[in-house]
Order: structure tokens, then sequence, then C-alpha cells
């Protein structure tokens, strides 16, 4: 998997997986240049957001360019790795056209993507989102939120379920030998075989990754007996004492809460990715069955 490119695009699609990597690896590790946010960098930020943000009439693409190529000219023997977790989310503008800007700012780039079995992404994505809802003292169950987010499905997290439509766009304008595709699995389960898989596609020693990757903060989600508590209590309080008690809940943590996706959720999500997951499968040879994603 090696490659001549210095120039790492890495979207996002997996925020939790995306975050550790910009924190723990691409903003410390000596090897590489980091364009990513936190950037140091005024016009950096700027321009950053703009590519997934912008609305083709407003967009610079000029400005966008002089903020971010001279940084990644400048890295020398260095990898230049540009991340941002929104750029292959529904949150961005369109993926396309993100896919289009950023192809035109680094065409010679190689395109890393870090995946998660839907279902799985799908429910940590609500226990993530229910954090604001709990903070503000109202709590809503998963099944609700799902119908609402069927509803309007290309306005949620349902419109980035098909992993393989993004990685096509992509493939198609950097070239399929130029794009990795990585498990957010494998970085759970063999976290020394998904350091040395991201070593390749960086140019980087896998054991420099896993050493940084040790030391990562574990992703902050909702405490079991919050989630408990949201959706039996929280409905009986006055709302300013359910958003007390759930902001001492957050800061006091504890086991992390677990959603169990029922069948008919399940069954949608396989409908909706069962076909892109075996074409992943074969076309980048990812042990998807043995990760239970929907085929």
């Amino acid at each position: 998997m090696a490659h001549n490119s210095k120039i790492v695009i890495h979207p996002g699609m997996v925020k939790s997986a995306t975050t550790s990597l910009q924190e723990q690896v691409y903003a410390r590790h000596p090897g590489i240049v980091f364009l990513g946010l936190p950037a140091a960098i005024p016009e950096a930020k700027a321009a950053i957001r703009q590519i997934c943000r912008s609305d083709s009439v407003y967009y610079d693409e000029a400005a966008v360019a002089a903020a971010l190529q001279p940084i990644a000219a400048a890295a020398g023997d260095r990898t230049a790795v540009l991340s941002y977790e929104n750029f292959a989310l529904y949150e961005s503008k369109d993926k396309g056209l993100v896919a289009d800007r950023l192809q035109k700012l680094f065409p010679e780039a190689r395109i890393l993507f870090t995946i998660r079995r839907q279902q799985d992404l799908l429910a940590a994505w609500y226990l993530q989102k229910l954090q604001k809802y709990l903070r503000k003292g109202h709590f809503l169950g998963f099944e609700e939120w799902y119908a609402i987010k069927a509803d309007l499905p290309h306005r949620s997290i349902l419109d980035d379920l098909r992993y393989d439509r993004i990685i096509d766009t992509y493939a198609a304008r950097f070239g399929r030998d130029n794009v990795s595709v990585l498990l957010f699995e494998t970085l759970r389960q063999d976290t020394a075989a998904f350091c040395n898989d991201l070593g390749e596609v960086l140019a980087l020693q896998g054991m420099d990754i896993a050493t940084l990757l040790a030391e990562r903060q574990a992703n902050p989600t909702i405490p079991k007996n919050l989630l408990s508590l949201g959706a039996t209590l929280f409905p009986l309080l006055p709302r300013a004492l359910s958003r007390r008690l759930a902001k001492t809940l957050l800061r006091r943590g504890g086991p992390p809460a677990k959603i169990a996706i029922g069948p008919e959720v399940d069954a949608a999500v396989a409908a909706l990715c069962a076909e892109g997951n075996r074409r992943l499968a074969e076309n980048y040879g990812l042990p998807l069955a043995e990760h239970g994603y929907s085929l």
C-alpha cells in the first residue's frame, strides 16, 4: 500500500475514530503536519470550514488554496494530513461538492476512510446527540429519535450510512488505488494491526502511532444511569431539576450507556446498506462479515 503522495486526506464518517486520530496522532506525531481543527493559523481554520460549509456562490477557492497549500508544501519529508470530521457527513453542504473541492486543492492526495458497522454508528450517534437534549432537561428515546431522522433522512446521519457511495465518489476523483479503508472495529479489537495499516497509509511507523494512541482519552458518552433516569424520571420532574441532574451525572460519568437496535430499525439499516457493504467488502478486501456488518 506504499504511496508517493505526502498529502493524506482523512474525511470523517466515524467521529470518535476521526477525533481520536486527530487529537492523539495527527496533531502530535513529529512526522505529520496536521491540517485540521483546532488549527493554529486562523486562515487555515476558516479555509477548512469553508470547504464543507460554504455555498458554491460564496466559496472562495483561491483563498482556501492560499491558506492550505503553502502549509502542505512546507511539510518537507513529513506527511501533511488534512482531516475534518464533517467532510463526509450530512452536516456539510454536499459530500460530492466537498470531494470536488478537495480534489482541486490536492489532486495527488491519498484518501483514508475509517468506517464502522452502521447499526453501531447509529446507536453511538444517538447517544452523542442525546447529551444536548438531556442538558436541557429533555429526553428523547431512540425509537422516537430514529423516526424523526427517518422522516428527513437527507438531513441526518442516515444520509451517511451508505459508505460505498461516498467512498466511490472519492475513488472516482482521486483514483481507486489512492483510497484506503480501515475499520473502527480493528481499532478497538486489534490496535496494533490498525496502527500498522494506518502507518502504511501515512508512510510512518505504526509503532509510533500505537504509542500515541495508547494515550488516547476515552470518548465521553452518556453514563448508563443517566439514560435510565432520562427515560423514567425526567418526564416526572420539573425541567430545571432535570437539567441540573443531567449535568451532575454527566460530570460524574460511570459505565457507558448502550443502545440495543430493535429488529425493525436493524432491518431498515440493512436494507439501506447491505448491497453497498457487499461491494465494499469485495472491492477493498474488508472483513465486514467478521464484524457483523449487514451484507
